[in-house]
């Protein structure tokens, strides 16, 4: 269970309508190495139980047994149609990508349930329009408008606009505007990648760079020859296959009085994403000034007050916030510390506010230095929504710990903060890694590493006193070595991580000893059998005398060293959780930290009830009878401790 959990969460979602791109996308990452490509699972043709979620809107937060047993069985290859189009294809492939157009009402059910990445692309409506006419493409609206959570929680405020399609034109364009409405609203949510045919068509390469970069892909040789490939689903007769003209040919294919519907249609559904002209009229997904907004629907005047955006983009906030029905702030405070003294850089360079790459990404060292972020008009944005109760990630923080979320910015804070309040820095270093939990979707075969020099160049280091490590496993990391000496022997900090504990060498061990102010041991098992099960390639015993050897380190040295034993529960391990406590006292912890995988776990309690009330009982006498402290804020999100 927890390997197919894993799976499902490596596996890539590309959505889209029909005529959109899907497929040509779908072969652009199949032609990937170790990618296989699953091709429309719920079109009619398929099993019934598959095809029975066509077009299906799921709420993010309802509760779907049927639904999620079939969504987990597509995800991981096991629903027994791969389709008639399979996309390097491959017995035994690394990675599935599932290829759907009948998937869109469904993409923050699917993040949220399995964590897998999601690519969404459209395309002007005029040209899919024009394309489905041509194919003899019935309208599918009457499956949307059959939907009643649908229609109440999103398509109620246009159904007169629907029940008004009277020509098969109309009725294609109010099909492809209930169709999209959801996944544009969502499309600078951090979870789902948003491509623009258009744009692929015009830069293949740039957009594709960015999708590869958002599921963990690299570009190689066999991309760059699918990229020149069309489409299999391409049309004789289609422009990308003649070269007339392929972003403007609807306007040969639609007279005026149907461009003019089209349009009309887009009006009355509030979308403004496209006009009359063939390119999409969008915030650009790498401007930071811009996708400072995060999505128009969480916009408030109140926070436009506060910001000092470009001309364009004020005007497009504005429009957002004036039609967005969810523009009503949170009644809880979303007051979030970490925007005021904390920053995250990934392994490619990019900074974000909070290592769950929240709430949007705030700018690149591979442009800026970290002091013109620290204050960049996204930054100044996410403080703002923060003060204003539309921090759209603050409800369902892990990171936040009890005194974090009680947290309330001083009198004199505001959106821009002296660079010296940056006390914190958490940078991933990348991947690799030399074991494979089976909880853990990173690619640890990854060479990029967050290079050394970037970190020179770009940081100040002066104000920054706290500073964390991220991997994979940052002692088998070359950059995370040399980064960690340098910043701990030539510039006197303090870089603290989260080991595997299996290649700790006495030297190491050592320099840990001087240069650290805590360390993080993973064991994931009370029982050494479950430990090396979910943590596979990791042996007990190995982690047991690295642990020694830093003990011992830190006890010659009289080092202030901290040390942390870690669990991370998932549900192959979650019965041992109650034992743990009294295993790090045992191993000579300082003290106990509990993670959860948030795509395995929350489900795992929810359907197993019993277990769950037996595990809440064991878990608050362990932690009252324990010598050590125990960290107790995550057993409290999943309701598991009072």
């Amino acid at each position: 269970m927890d390997i197919l959990a894993k799976r499902a969460a490596d596996t890539i979602f590309i959505s889209g309508s029909p005529r959109t791109g899907t497929t040509w996308l779908g072969e652009i990452v199949g032609s990937c190495p170790g990618i296989r490509v699953v091709f429309e699972p719920f079109h009619k043709s398929r099993t019934a139980r598959t095809r029975a979620l066509g077009r299906r809107y799921l709420r993010p937060e309802g509760d779907y047994p049927t639904e999620r047993s079939v969504l987990a069985d597509v995800l991981t290859g096991r629903a027994g149609d791969w389709g008639p189009r399979q996309v390097g294809h491959r017995l035994l492939p690394a990675r599935l990508a599932v290829k759907s157009v009948r998937g869109n009402l469904m993409l923050e059910y699917l993040h949220r349930n399995f964590q897998c990445p999601v690519v969404f692309i459209t395309r002007h409506p005029c040209a899919v329009v024009a394309s489905r006419l041509k194919m003899g493409y019935p309208s599918a609206l009457s499956e949307l408008t059959s939907q009643g959570q649908l229609m109440e929680d999103l398509l109620g405020p246009y159904a007169q606009a629907m029940a008004d399609a009277v020509t098969t034109v109309e009725q294609h364009a109010a099909l492809w505007c209930a169709e999209n409405l959801l996944a544009l609203r969502q499309m600078t949510e951090p979870w789902q990648t948003t491509v623009f045919y258009e744009e692929l068509f015009s830069d293949p390469r740039r957009h594709v760079d960015r999708v590869f970069e958002a599921v963990r892909l690299y570009r190689t040789a066999s991309v760059d020859e699918g990229l020149r490939r069309v489409s299999r689903t391409a049309r004789k007769d289609s422009a990308v296959v003649t070269g007339d003209g392929v972003l403007e040919r609807w306007r040969k294919d639609l007279d005026r009085d149907h461009v003019r519907a089209v349009l009309s249609m887009l009006e009355r559904f509030e979308i403004d994403t496209y006009g009359d002209g063939p390119m999409p009229r969008h915030p650009d997904l790498g401007d930071p000034s811009i996708t400072a907004t995060l999505s128009g629907a969480r916009a408030r005047p109140a926070l436009l007050d506060r910001l000092t955006l470009p001309p364009a983009a004020r005007r497009q906030v504005e429009r957002a916030a004036q039609r967005a029905p969810r523009t009503i702030p949170f009644t809880m405070p979303t007051f979030c510390p970490r925007l005021f003294s904390e920053a995250f850089v990934s392994d490619a360079g990019h900074v974000f506010t909070c290592c769950h790459f929240a709430p949007f990404g705030m700018g690149s060292l591979a442009e800026k230095n970290l002091g013109e972020i620290w204050n960049g008009p996204t930054m100044r944005a996410a403080r703002a929504m923060s003060m204003h109760r539309t921090l759209h990630c603050h409800e369902r923080c892990t990171l936040l710990d009890e005194k974090e979320r009680a947290w309330v910015p001083a009198p004199d804070d505001g959106t821009s903060m002296p660079y010296g309040r940056l006390r914190r820095l958490k940078l991933l270093m990348g991947e690799l890694c030399n074991i494979a939990c089976v909880m853990c979707d990173q690619d640890h075969s990854s060479r990029r590493q967050l290079p050394l020099d970037l970190l020179r160049r770009r940081i100040d280091w002066g104000p920054i006193d706290d500073i964390e490590f991220q991997g994979g496993e940052p002692l088998a990391m070359n950059e995370a070595r040399k980064a960690y000496l340098y910043l701990t022997e030539q510039m006197g900090k303090k870089v603290n991580f989260l080991t595997n504990g299996t290649i700790m060498s006495v030297e190491w061990a050592e320099r840990i000893a001087r240069g650290s102010s805590w360390l993080y041991f993973s064991i994931n098992g009370v029982d050494p059998r479950t430990h090396e099960r979910i943590s596979r390639g990791s042996r007990m015993s190995r982690v047991l005398r690295s642990i020694d050897r830093v003990r011992d380190a830190r006890s010659r040295l009289s080092s202030p060293l901290v040390l942390v034993a870690h669990f991370t529960m998932v549900p192959g391990n979650i019965s041992e959780a109650p034992g743990f406590p009294a295993l790090g006292a045992r191993l000579g912890f300082d003290r106990v930290e509990f993670g959860y995988d948030i795509s395995a776990v929350p489900h795992f309690l929810r359907t197993h009830p019993a277990e769950a009330s037996g595990l809440r009982r064991r878990l608050s006498e362990a932690i009252e009878a324990s010598p050590i402290p125990v960290a107790t804020h995550r057993l409290r999100y999943l309701g598991l401790m009072d």
